[in-house]
C-alpha cells in the first residue's frame, strides 16, 4: 500500500510543480514562491508515506493499520534499547 501511496505522490507532486511553474509565469507571481510550492511538496512526501504506512484505506473507510505499524516501533525501541546497552558497556 506504501507504494501505490508514493506512486501516487509523486504523480501529484510533479502534476502540481508543472502546473504552478506555468501559471505563476503567466501571473506574474514571484519565484521564490514557486520554490515554496516545491519545498512544501518534498517536506510533504515523507509524510505522505508514514501516513501511508500507518493508515489504510478501506470500503469501510480510513482504518489504522496498526499490527504492522506498532510491531515496527516496537522492534525499533527494543534496538534502541540494545544499542543503548552496548554504549554502557564499551
Amino acid at each position: 500500500m506504501v507504494y501505490k501511496v508514493a506512486i501516487a505522490d509523486a504523480v501529484v507532486a510533479w502534476l502540481l510543480m508543472q502546473i504552478a511553474s506555468q501559471i505563476f509565469l503567466f501571473f506574474e507571481i514571484p519565484n521564490w514562491a514557486v520554490r515554496l510550492v516545491v519545498l512544501l511538496l518534498i517536506i510533504g512526501f515523507p509524510v505522505a508515506l508514514i501516513l501511508g504506512w500507518a493508515f489504510e484505506l478501506a470500503p469501510e473507510g480510513i482504518k489504522r493499520n496498526a499490527k504492522n505499524f506498532f510491531a515496527e516501533l516496537k522492534r525499533r525501541n527494543v534496538l534502541q534499547g540494545c544499542d543503548q546497552t552496548n554504549n554502557l558497556v564499551d
